[in-house]
């Protein structure tokens, strides 16, 4: 066993990396050096989301004692996530499938489709994943995801799945997401890593590498001891301490490289390329996707020109979560100077426990006075007030959302103004992300499926009318028609907003109950217009003179009614003339 620190080169040369593994390393080091402040920069930002007091932020380097934070940023990150889920996910019909071209049995192949992609949402978790996705486009103001195909005893089909943004690493300063290579840093257990390689046959080279990679950690330990390690960033994976800790952890780091690479004197064009322990080649192919690319879709809150990575909306409201930390416990101190003020001492003044009713004996020309501070102080109140209200209106959550009333002098068509007024900023997040996140992932989906699908498969969808569930079989066939999934809730959710505020507002005022102007608008063509924008279509609410024709069926029910119920009368009274008679009738007969 070698004496000291293992050298480098020795340890490079036991291990054996791989060149291009070894390239990547390099490139994921490097790239994730490049991030650093903006990483510290989120760190400090997490910490006052997640504080209970102000001793887990930099507010900890303020004086005197009170240590109270105000959890206005987890409060309005929260009510963000609330509400943007909400918008995306109003029910379980929130897409729509747009064919390309005209196609046989198009009303049926629609139909399928949307069932087919429903289903594997709702199977698969894609409410739940978008959701923490959401957390990450609020927290680090940039979400990234990746669409796979997955088969297990309880699910096969496409997949989406987060990729933590601390995971990620690419060019910041590339022309555009999409063209700039990207590395994924995954962690698994060896049992894990063995276990994906069994599920997967096609990877032969699993098995032989996972073996390999097995090799060197048993070699490595039984070489070297703890005290003859030295750190190397090209080996070491992150958060492991040293090399020997990584070795005995029984985790395995697998660095996923999706684009183009030049290494080694060779361009490598559209690749995907798995390394693991930073030292060896694990899968090398071409991206395998519909649309000749990478699959890794990136959205961010606030673009910035020239950094790939954006702003979220609490990055600027930090600063003021501080200041207002800082008012909360600097009003706190002075109210308790107030209450306990510093004492000024004159002359001579035995020593006297600070307490109520207690005796203080002084000397000649001796004095204790309490030195209060100005008062005026404590008010501070509307700062902190104003900073509340400053922090909501630039994360874009308009007051209205968190359930604050307006004046009562305000009328409902103001109300509403006010209202779309507000969620201006909202709104304009809320379309970026279905169109530029969601509407991209659900096509990839679809797109993996394509790839993917060998065997019919099973579709659910619910008939409203008879109000139970229909099952349907998707073929291969049948999902590679030529069309795209759309994504509705969103632009719905504004479109609907404006338009009813718009109509109502119209046929409150003086020229829309003009009947001049009203005779000229089709009531039915209305009646349906109204029913599309309250997402009643799909229940058929309308129907044409439906109103007219359920009035003519209730009258003529209630009549009938009315009969049964003078019949039912006429008939007591007759039996009562007959008891009367001394008769008794026939209780064998049914009444006529």
């Amino acid at each position: 066993m070698p004496s000291g620190h293992a050298k480098v080169s020795e340890v490079e040369a036991m291990v054996g990396a791989e060149p291009l593994a070894k390239h990547i390393a390099n490139e994921w080091h490097r790239l994730k050096q490049a991030r650093a402040p903006w990483e510290a920069d989120r760190l400090e930002q997490r910490n006052f989301v997640y504080a209970t007091d102000t001793t887990t932020t930099t507010n900890s380097t303020l004086e005197w004692s009170n240590t109270t934070t105000v959890p206005k940023l987890c409060a309005m990150r929260d009510l963000l996530h609330a509400h943007y889920m909400a918008a995306l996910f109003p029910g379980d019909d929130f897409l729509i499938w747009q064919p390309d071209k005209p196609t046989p049995k198009l009303r049926e192949i629609t139909k399928s489709i949307r069932a087919y992609m429903t289903t594997k949402f709702t199977d698969s978790g894609f409410k739940l994943t978008v959701s923490q996705l959401i957390y990450d486009w609020i927290d680090y103001g940039n979400c990234f995801g990746d669409v796979e195909y997955v088969r297990t005893a309880d699910y096969s089909g496409p997949q989406l799945r987060r990729i933590a943004p601390l995971s990620i690493v690419f060019d910041l300063s590339a022309s555009s997401f999409a063209q700039t290579p990207k590395i994924v840093r995954d962690v698994y257990t060896m049992g894990d890593l063995v276990k994906k390689a069994l599920s997967e046959p096609e990877n032969t080279k699993f098995l032989e590498v996972i073996e390999k990679a097995k090799g060197t950690r048993e070699g490595y330990m039984a070489m070297y001891g703890e005290d003859d390690v030295d750190y190397h960033s090209s080996l070491i994976a992150d958060g492991f301490g040293s090399l020997i800790d990584y070795y005995r952890s029984g985790y395995v780091e697998v660095l996923q490289f999706q684009g183009d690479i030049y290494a080694e004197g060779k361009l490598m064009v559209n690749r995907r390329i798995y390394v693991i322990d930073r030292a060896y080649v694990l899968v090398d192919e071409e991206i395998p996707s519909w649309y000749g690319s990478s699959t890794i879709t990136h959205n961010g809150w606030r673009m910035r020109p020239g950094n790939i990575m954006s702003m979220g909306p609490l990055d600027n409201v930090v600063g003021m979560q501080y200041r207002m930390d800082h008012l909360q416990n600097a009003k706190s101190d002075i109210y308790d100077l107030h209450a306990f003020p510093p004492l000024k001492i004159k002359g001579y003044v035995e020593d006297f426990e600070y307490a109520p009713m207690e005796r203080i004996y002084v000397g000649d020309e001796g004095d204790v006075t309490p030195v209060p501070p100005d008062s005026s102080v404590l008010n501070t109140n509307l700062d902190i007030d104003w900073i509340e209200a400053k922090m909501e209106e630039m994360v874009g959550a308009p007051k209205q959302l968190a359930g604050e009333a307006h004046s009562s002098r305000q009328t409902a068509f103001e109300v509403r103004t006010l209202d779309d007024n507000a969620a201006t900023l909202f709104t304009d997040k809320l379309l970026q992300f279905e169109t530029e996140f969601i509407e991209r992932v659900a096509n990839l989906m679809l797109a993996t499926a394509r790839n993917n699908l060998d065997t019919d498969d099973i579709a659910r969808s619910t008939n409203r009318e008879l109000g139970i569930q229909e099952f349907l079989t998707i073929t291969p066939e049948l999902i590679n028609t030529s069309g795209k999934i759309k994504p509705i809730a969103a632009r719905h959710y504004a479109e609907r907003q404006q338009r009813i505020q718009n109509l109502n507002g119209f046929m409150n005022s003086s020229m829309g109950q003009d009947p001049g102007i009203r005779q000229h608008w089709s009531n039915k063509k209305l009646s349906r217009l109204v029913e599309e924008w309250l997402g009643f279509k799909d229940f058929e609410v309308y129907g044409e003179y439906a109103g007219l024709e359920e009035s003519v069926e209730a009258q003529q029910y209630a009549s009938e009614l009315q009969e049964q119920a003078v019949q039912e009368e006429e008939d007591a009274l007759d039996a009562k003339e007959l008891e009367l008679d001394g008769d008794t009738p026939d209780v064998t007969t049914p009444p006529v």
